[in-house]
């Protein structure tokens, strides 16, 4: 038994699928792995997960997110946002670690990618924080709010700086990453007051 995952799909499309969305992830595919997804009655050695059409993909792959990291399920679910117009940058930190990250988000999509990504990935509580540096952050926080009232406002302030805790590449997803973190603490280092 190695450490892994190993995938045991017939239909060559789902097949596809699977594995394209788990190498994104980093996730290991092998073999003879502790974790199988399977389509049939195939058995993994600690734990099968069952697939049955195109629609579980993300699902599935939340749950050997947390899997492949000794879990069954994340403590905190945390997504961040930055806002540079006229496209977002989000980003998912899962107990402190950046597990997912997606660029050039429209404002009019951004509810959907957080039911998504909230029903993706197994989690105990979630906190969605928005970087207000900008009049386009306000705007998104409004829009945000209709759809998820618990959302937090976050100070951008040299949320993109590199610094030797933070070792990720792209600035905005850097901004992203440490806007959720801020949200976490309660930190958002803001007045209550909006620029309306």
């Amino acid at each position: 038994m190695v450490e892994g995952v190993t995938i045991s799909v017939m239909n060559p499309k789902l097949y596809h699928l699977i594995v394209t969305e788990l190498r994104n992830r980093g996730c290991k595919l092998v073999h003879d792995g502790k974790f199988v997804i399977t389509d049939g009655n195939d058995e993994g050695k600690e734990r099968t997960l069952l697939i049955r059409d195109e629609k579980e993909v993300h699902k599935i792959v939340g749950e050997i997110s947390a899997l492949t990291r000794g879990k069954e399920e994340f403590n905190e679910l945390l997504i961040g946002v930055d806002t540079n117009p006229p496209n977002l940058t989000v980003a998912v930190v899962a107990d402190g670690e950046l597990i997912d990250y997606y660029v050039r988000v429209k404002k009019d999509d951004l509810c959907d990618l957080f039911s998504r990504i909230i029903s993706m990935y197994p989690h105990r509580r979630y906190i969605i924080g928005i970087g207000i540096g900008n009049l386009f952050g306000y705007d998104v926080l409004r829009l945000t709010k209709e759809r998820f009232p618990d959302v937090r406002k976050v100070n951008e302030y040299r949320s993109s700086s590199r610094t030797h805790l933070i070792q990720v590449k792209d600035s905005d997803v850097r901004a992203a990453f440490v806007i959720a973190i801020r949200a976490a603490k309660g930190n958002s280092r803001q007045k209550d007051e909006t620029p309306y």
